[in-house]
């Protein structure tokens, strides 16, 4: 296997495009309190 300098960047890499409305699912993300939800989902399951 070939070593591959840390700067240089893949092609998957450069196909990624860092965009606004990515970040704005994190805070969403954040906001969320899923263990309430997960909790309902095992109510619902078992019921």
């Amino acid at each position: 296997m070939a070593w591959k300098p840390h700067t240089q960047l893949s092609f998957a890499n450069e196909l990624l495009i860092e965009h606004d409305a990515l970040l704005e699912l994190d805070d969403i993300n954040a906001f969320i309190d899923w263990t309430r939800i997960q909790a309902h989902k095992r109510f619902e399951q078992t019921s």
